[in-house]
């Protein structure tokens, strides 16, 4: 019986005890003031400072409590994140990734930098008439073949004198712009792109089109400063062609022992054109016969002081008509040509 008493009288010392524990508890809390006086300032009794000094400290406490209780509750309903690693997924591995998680995914790279030539596959496209016989050393051997090799012989207006020289150009012209534009992609492909990430398609393609589009308005317009060069060069150096046909030799009549020819330059336009001045003078391109005397006109044909300028300022339809290819032939005396005139035509 003694022991069955002591068990409620030391379980009623606990209530107790608890009880007064809470009684401190809550006093000290009542009572507590943790702003010293001088926070409000000498205009107001002790009294009242300590009043409002209490205030303060539960509002802190409160507040203190609210933000630990918020922190815990957004610690309890954040979600985990989870890290998987996948040691050098496939393609499609990496795509259905990317799908589930696009803002979370990582996917370093081995190497930082790659050249451009190893994704990249880059087919010029050149004018038809590059791809085409006229610009052949065969085609230009064979349709000049029935021309003197005297040139001179031909009137200054005959087209005549100017053919070889068009034809070479027209084919010079294709050769060095494939060689500019193949330079060109060749320079392109060997630079690098550098990421230190796996890119996704849509990003890997917006960063990557400025620099093709870059590199394909740079082509032509390196082709053409070369091209501006090389005809600034011709003229500013009076350049005097072997066809005659920006200056020409005059031996004095007057002094047969001179041993110089003084150089004139050639007119066109009726006189009105001054191949020492400009370098583009031209005139329609036209083919004479001489006996009887007619003239048969080239459709978009130009002839002028340097060939490379008059050409320049032609356009390329006669290469399309085949009645104006047939006058070239005819006009050069080259008949075995015409058989294939019409393939030519056909495959532009």
């Amino acid at each position: 019986p003694r022991q069955e008493q002591d068990i409620p009288m030391s379980f009623d010392r606990f209530k107790q005890m608890f009880r007064n524990l809470i009684t401190l508890l809550l006093t000290t809390l009542r009572n507590l003031n943790i702003f010293p006086i001088r926070s409000f300032g000498s205009n107001i009794t002790r009294i009242e400072v300590k009043h409002l000094g209490q205030l303060t400290t539960r509002l802190y406490l409160i507040l203190l409590l609210i933000s630990f209780v918020i922190l815990s509750l957004y610690t309890a309903v954040k979600p985990q994140t989870l890290i998987n690693t996948y040691m050098r997924p496939l393609l499609d591995i990496y795509n259905r990734l990317l799908l589930d998680h696009p803002d979370s995914i990582q996917c370093p790279c081995s190497s930082i930098s790659i050249s451009y030539g190893k994704f990249i596959d880059i087919e010029p496209v050149f004018h038809q008439i590059c791809s085409n016989q006229y610009v052949s050393d065969e085609w230009r051997t064979n349709i000049l073949a029935g021309l003197v090799s005297n040139l001179s012989f031909h009137s200054q207006d005959d087209y005549r004198r100017f053919l070889p020289a068009h034809l070479q150009f027209l084919s010079g012209l294709c050769n060095l712009s494939k060689q500019s534009t193949n330079d060109s992609i060749n320079q392109f492909l060997s630079s690098s792109f550098v990421t230190a990430h796996l890119l996704p398609e849509s990003i890997f393609n917006v960063q990557i089109e400025p620099f093709i589009t870059k590199s394909k308005s740079n082509t032509p317009t390196d082709f053409a400063r070369l091209l501006s060069l090389l005809r600034a060069i011709n003229h500013g150096n009076a350049i005097v062609t072997s066809y005659g046909t920006n200056f020409e030799y005059i031996a004095p009549w007057y002094n047969m022992t001179y041993s110089a020819a003084i150089t004139q330059p050639v007119m066109y336009n009726d006189n009105q054109c001054n191949c020492a001045l400009t370098a583009n003078c031209t005139i329609q391109a036209n083919f004479i016969q001489t006996n009887p005397r007619e003239i048969f006109q080239v459709c978009g044909l130009k002839m002028g002081c340097i060939p490379s300028e008059s050409f320049l300022l032609s356009t390329l339809e006669c290469f399309y008509n085949l009645s104006c290819i047939d006058l070239i032939q005819q006009f050069t005396s080259n008949n075995s040509m015409m058989n294939t005139s019409l393939l030519l035509v056909n495959d532009q």
